[in-house]
């Protein structure tokens, strides 16, 4: 058996204190279950006392195998159901007390330590190179622990280390291009995988992939309706409820507005999106006057712009030529007017 411990802090008080009594306040999942039907291993009710007894649980032990104990709103911790006791560190997000437990609080450790580090360091270098140094170092923490567990599922640790501090998704093929039996068995990560082989075969000079959307009076548009057509197409994804896309607007509005008049078309791939009105609403209020597609989410939540480039994260921001190839992608700020300008020379 695995027997699991750990002291409730005051994070998961907090996190339960509008949940009532008889409810679930903690999850322990295994991963490698199809991620839309992950199984419930165990789980704890709310109480009067469970909060001050803290957990004290015995699961069967499946050592080849990765788990989840989560509290929502509070707390998520990897963890291997090793034979033996094992400890949850609620505070630092971590367990402890069997060998691959210990090598994930080890990790774990060291990234957080790394992580202070960079805190400090964006707070006195204005130029960031200690900072970018530092987020290289981090991303070598997961991809080192990622390869050296290859065959287990607890790769899955340093390999979302590394997702985290990869410059793009592209850098991930160093691990993705290698056999990782243990990850292969997990959804979360063949999607990621796929992701980054599509991204990979989309970077510059690539032709562009074609996808399909509505535009704002719900009649079909193509991408290729813009692209490919004898001009610079500058494409920003993006969604109405992401903050880092908001802040990415003021720069393609300014593209549009210096360029536009020289030949520069600018269009807005709005995805990820619950409904169509938040997007039109977003682009009103931004007052947004470049044209738009709108990509919505498949049954399997699957969206077809962001498939078709490997799209992990937006903004995504991606200049195209007038024969309708890449001639970069992943522009953010300044970048995206440096990049452009030389073209109108």
């Amino acid at each position: 058996m695995s027997i699991l411990t750990a002291t409730f802090t005051d994070k998961v008080k907090e996190a339960v204190k509008s949940v009532d009594e008889g409810e679930r306040i903690l999850y322990i999942r295994n991963l490698l279950e199809p991620v839309d039907s992950l199984a419930v291993i165990d789980s704890l009710v709310l109480t009067d006392t469970v909060l001050e007894k803290g957990l004290d649980l015995k699961i069967p032990a499946n050592p080849d195998a990765l788990y989840l104990m989560s509290v929502p709103g509070a707390v998520r911790i990897y963890f291997v159901p090793e034979l033996g006791m094992i400890s949850f560190d609620i505070e630092k997000g971590k367990p402890s007390g069997t060998t691959l437990n210990d090598n994930i609080a080890e990790v774990i450790d060291n990234f957080q330590k790394a992580l202070e580090r960079y805190k400090a360091s964006m707070e006195k270098d204005d130029s960031g190179e200690e900072a970018t140094a530092i987020e290289k170092e981090m991303y070598a923490l997961g991809r080192d622990f990622a390869l050296a567990h290859k065959d287990h599922p607890v790769a899955w640790v340093g390999f979302s280390m590394a997702r985290q501090c990869a410059e793009t998704s592209i850098q991930l093929k160093e691990i993705t291009d290698q056999s990782m039996p243990g990850l292969e068995k997990m959804d979360d990560y063949n999607k990621i995988k796929a992701e980054v082989t599509q991204a990979a075969l989309t970077q510059a000079g690539s032709m562009f992939v074609d996808f399909e959307g509505v535009d704002a009076e719900g009649n079909a548009v193509k991408l290729s309706d813009f692209v490919g057509k004898g001009q610079y197409v500058l494409v920003d994804f993006w969604a109405s409820w992401c903050g880092p896309c908001r802040q990415e607007i003021p720069f393609v509005k300014k593209a549009y507005e210096n360029y536009r008049n020289k030949g520069l078309a600018v269009l807005g791939v709005s995805v990820w999106e619950q409904k169509i009105e938040d997007h039109l609403n977003a682009v009103k209020d931004l007052n947004i006057a470049y044209p738009q597609i709108f990509v919505a989410n498949d049954a399997e939540g699957n969206n077809a712009a962001t498939s078709a480039y490997g799209i992990s994260g937006i903004p995504q921001i991606i200049l195209f030529a007038p024969d309708g190839k890449i001639v970069a992608r992943d522009l953010r700020g300044d970048a995206i007017d440096s990049t452009i300008a030389p073209l109108y020379k």
